[in-house]
């Protein structure tokens, strides 16, 4: 988990930002709902255990998603932010993600970063 000080500035680069999905609860998902969305039934990582939660990102569309002075890498799970970026953009821009697996695939991402100091 990594904690962000709300009282500071925020950090350039956070990563991970999601923690990866569990493999029994990517398979359990409606195949219906992926194909719709034209995601990947991911079972290259079926082997693995789990699935990396910025391949999810990326399959969402949002690889390289931007609100503000935030942008989510999804390849890497990472969030950069430049001098302007504040926390209420970061707050939003994983909202936003998180909303997204959760309507189009009915998946429940998990946050990485602990808000502190709120």
């Amino acid at each position: 988990m990594i904690a962000i000080d709300l009282s500071k500035k925020l950090p350039k680069m956070i990563t991970p930002v999601f923690k990866d999905v569990a493999w029994q609860d990517w398979a359990a998902l409606d195949p219906a709902a992926l194909k719709k969305d034209d995601v990947d039934d991911g079972a290259q990582w079926q082997s693995a255990g789990t699935v990396p939660a910025g391949w999810i990102i990326t399959q969402l569309g949002m690889g390289e998603f931007e609100l503000g002075g935030i942008r989510i890498t999804g390849d890497n799970n990472t969030v950069t932010s430049d001098d302007k970026a504040t926390v209420d953009q970061l707050v939003q821009l994983l909202s936003y993600v998180k909303m997204q697996a959760r309507d189009r695939i009915g998946l429940t991402l998990h946050e990485s970063v602990d808000f502190k100091n709120i």
